[in-house]
C-alpha cells in the first residue's frame, strides 16, 4: 500500500494491526522497502523465538575463554566464563551503540535476518541482565 494512503488512513491501519493483521506500506518514489505496522507482541513473540548461535573456546594455553556469538561480531574473553560473559555483555552494548549511531550504513550492508538479531538486543535498551537473556549467556 503505498505510504500515502497509509498516512490518510493511518488511524484505521492502528486499529487493523490492533486486531493482528499487518499492515505493509511502500515509498514507491523512496530507495529503502516496504515496512509494516505490526502490533508489538507479535513483534516480541517472533524476537523471542530467534536465538543467538553462541561459541565457547578456551584457549588452554593462555587459560582464557573466549565466547563468540555467530550472528553479529562480537566477543568477550576472561579466565571464567562470569568473566567471558561480562566482557561479552561490555561488547554487545558497544556494538549497540555504534549501531544505533550509523544503522543507515548497516540497513545497506546488514541481512535482514542480522538486523533482527539487532533489534532484538536493542530492544535491551542497555540492560545488562536483558541482554544476557537475550543471548542465552
Amino acid at each position: 500500500m503505498p505510504v500515502s494512503v497509509v498516512k490518510a488512513r493511518f488511524s484505521e491501519f492502528v486499529r487493523k494491526a490492533a486486531v493482528g493483521f499487518e499492515v505493509v506500506a511502500a515509498n514507491k518514489h523512496g530507495a529503502s522497502g516496504p515496512v509494516s505496522i505490526i502490533r508489538t507482541d507479535i513483534l516480541t513473540a517472533v524476537l523471542n523465538a530467534l536465538e543467538f548461535s553462541i561459541a565457547e573456546e578456551t584457549d588452554e594455553e593462555l587459560g582464557v575463554l573466549t565466547i563468540s556469538v555467530d550472528e553479529i561480531p562480537i566477543y568477550g574473553e576472561g579466565r571464567s566464563r562470569e568473566q567471558a560473559v561480562e566482557s561479552l555483555v561490555d561488547a554487545a552494548l558497544d556494538y549497540a551503540r555504534v549501531y544505533e549511531e550509523r544503522i543507515e550504513l548497516f540497513s545497506h550492508v546488514d541481512s535482514p535476518l542480522t538486523q533482527a538479531h539487532m533489534l532484538k538486543l536493542l530492544r535491551c535498551g542497555g540492560d545488562r541482565a536483558a541482554l544476557k537473556q537475550a543471548l542465552g549467556v
